[in-house]
């Protein structure tokens, strides 16, 4: 992997991607940067001195470094240096290249992102909550997914970063063996006509559910989200892949409690519930009614506001 590399053109961050970026100053003039149609960062070079403006609240800061030995201008003695190629000394497990990895028998799976509102859709499916899955792994698998809709859609997975292996032309940012969780290219089609991404990644160490859902949370809040399940069990022991199945799950493999369990952020599990009612000498019926109507209490009074 080559780093740093130069970047003269869009940066093509997706809704939620990552990456750090170093803006370097060679003339004097000034660097627009903007997100999402809005202007986010102004990067102005007035000879030795970098300004920076913020465009949300006008606030400038100047910065000019130097070297606090001998008073020297650090700005200009680098400006002109060609920046040192760089790595990692070392990768965790799960971001060992799987480039030249094929992927494991059963494992190549697709994810078609594609609609707006209410026909948002993964793989033509929308999302239901459950015991509800649309592709199945295990520990140890060579994973891979073929990934189409990406130019209008950014796919983001949850739990294992995936490397870019296949089905697009490279450019200054995307480059083959890179790392990512989020992608989008919307650029990619118009230039090259591609409309399949491959990407592939090893299931290494953490087995049971895994989000997959486009990072536009409009999109995924109608319905462009799915869950794969990762089954906790190697290859050697009956471990398979399986894609397709927009349905219930069982057998092997399986977390206790991870399959068909659905946990609401901030509810009350049934049996403490139950418990603080029986303790209380009230009965388990007036306390869902009392939930319910707090709800309802909740939801007027919002609609007041």
């Amino acid at each position: 992997i080559d780093y740093p590399r130069e970047i003269t053109k869009t940066i093509p961050l997706p809704p939620g991607g990552r990456a750090d970026f170093m803006v370097r100053c060679s003339n004097v003039g000034s660097t627009q940067f903007s997100a999402l149609t809005r202007d986010t960062l102004t990067v102005v070079s007035q000879g030795s001195d970098i300004t920076r403006v913020d465009a949300r609240d006008g606030i400038t800061s100047s910065a000019v470094p130097e070297d606090s030995k001998n008073g020297t201008n650090l700005l200009n003695a680098q400006v002109t240096t060609d920046l040192t190629s760089w790595q990692p000394a070392s990768y965790p497990d799960y971001l060992q290249s799987v480039m030249e990895m094929p992927p494991s028998d059963g494992c190549t799976c697709p994810f078609v992102l594609k609609g707006y509102g209410d026909t948002s859709r993964m793989n033509g499916k929308t999302y239901r909550s459950g015991n509800n899955f649309q592709h199945t792994t295990y520990l140890g698998a060579i994973v891979q997914r073929e990934l189409v809709g990406i130019y209008e859609h950014s796919y983001h997975q949850h739990i294992y970063p995936f490397q870019l292996v296949s089905g697009f032309e490279e450019t200054e940012y995307f480059h083959y063996g890179d790392w990512h969780d989020t992608l989008l290219d919307e650029d990619g089609k118009k230039s090259s006509g591609v409309t399949t991404w491959v990407i592939r990644y090893q299931t290494t160490d953490i087995g049971g559910k895994m989000m997959v859902h486009c990072h536009n949370t409009m999109h995924a809040d109608h319905g462009m989200m799915a869950k794969e399940y990762v089954r906790d069990m190697m290859a050697d022991v009956g471990g398979s892949c399986e894609c397709d199945i927009f349905g219930p799950i069982s057998g092997a493999g399986l977390i206790e409690d991870d399959v068909g369990q659905v946990t609401v952020m901030g509810s009350v599990k049934e049996e403490a519930a139950k418990e603080e009612v029986d303790e209380n000498g009230g009965s388990t019926i007036s306390y869902c009614v009392a939930v319910v109507t707090s709800c309802a209490a909740m939801i007027v009074s919002l609609l007041l506001d």
